[in-house]
């Protein structure tokens, strides 16, 4: 008479179970759908940055917008705005998987800490809207009128430019090896097809306070097998005579120029030390990642045709200019990556 119960009470629970498992499944089903369904129409996956900066006509804002869906068709339109003094800059289109960068002149001497809001639309069609935002640090920058100095022999002469020298090795081209092998240049490219180069320079004070940016134009010595170009400096802009120099070539990463550099006592020339820069930024934003290592394999060409690359960005990834993106360019890339960014 007791075995009834038992068998009711077994086929109880086994109901219980079954409802259970229909339940689970039916919620990750739901949920698989909905994720599927959020890959379709983008859920605004983003990484942005703004940094306050000091230069000569005061306060600017660097802002950096990487839009990280893997969706290819999901572009972004986007807007930067300063939220402290109103300023904006249109960034344009940022495609899937890209980034790009701008400057917010504020105007303004002094900065509170305060942040950047960056509008986001779709540029597909796609309806809806979304907005990110990026905090920068408090920053002022000191405009004091400067005394005319009295000559003494010790400091360069009042109100006369300084030209500072520079001698540049690209890894992989000329004399230079990679990260691995810095010395080690006999498989470097020799001949590199852009024998000049237009680099980015910028001076900055002892509290590492932007005082000062231009540009070089760098010109290769294949004897040498280095490039080598000059720059102007006003005395009245460096406080006490002393500065720092960083110098960024395109595709390559920002160096600083070793120690604090100090002006020549009556001198009108001045040679900074030698460098070598890391290969490899094809973006141009001071850092080896995964969007420099996208662009190189859009215009990887060794036995089949690239899979999509344009003429800019072939340029860019071509790392040893020899006019080709192949597997001495990957390998390249992946010697360097023990060095992630720029200083």
């Amino acid at each position: 008479m007791n075995l009834q119960p038992q068998r009711l009470s077994l086929f109880s629970k086994l109901s219980v179970i079954a409802v259970l498992f229909l339940v689970v499944g039916t919620f990750f089903t739901v949920q698989l759908a909905l994720k599927e369904q959020q890959g379709k129409i983008g859920a605004w996956y983003t990484n942005q940055a703004a940094t306050a900066i000091c230069s000569s006509d005061g306060a600017r804002i660097g802002v950096s917008f990487t839009n990280t869906e893997t969706n290819k068709t999901l572009a972004m339109r986007v807007v930067a705005k300063d939220v402290q003094t109103g300023t904006s800059v249109d960034l344009g289109d940022v495609d899937a998987q890209k980034t790009k960068t701008g400057t917010l002149i504020t105007g303004k001497q002094k900065l509170g800490s305060n942040g950047v809001v960056f509008l986001l639309s779709w540029t597909n069609g796609m309806k809806g809207t979304d907005s990110r935002s990026a905090a920068y640090s408090a920053i002022t920058c000191t405009q004091t009128a400067q005394p005319t100095p009295t000559p003494t022999g010790t400091t360069n002469e009042s109100g006369s430019e300084v030209t500072g020298t520079f001698t540049v090795f690209l890894h992989s081209v000329g004399h230079s090896g990679d990260n691995t092998n810095p010395k080690l240049f006999s498989m470097s490219n020799q001949h590199p097809l852009h024998t000049t180069l237009t680099a980015q320079v910028q001076l900055f004070n002892p509290t590492d306070q932007l005082i000062r940016e231009g540009t070089s134009t760098l010109t290769y010595n294949p004897e040498n097998g280095n490039y080598t170009g000059t720059y102007g400096i006003s005395p009245d802009v460096i406080p006490n005579d002393k500065f720092n120099v960083r110098i960024k070539v395109p595709y390559h990463l920002r160096i600083l120029i070793p120690g604090i550099q100090s002006l020549p006592p009556g001198s009108h020339t001045m040679a900074f030390a030698p460098v070598a820069v890391v290969l490899g930024d094809a973006d141009n934003n001071n850092a080896l990642s995964i969007l420099d290592y996208n662009m190189l394999l859009d215009c990887y060409s060794d036995l089949t045709p690239a899979a999509s690359c344009t003429k800019a960005h072939k340029t860019a990834t071509d790392f040893n200019d020899d006019g080709f993106v192949n597997q001495i360019d990957y390998n390249l890339f992946l010697r360097e990556l023990a060095t992630q960014h720029g200083d």
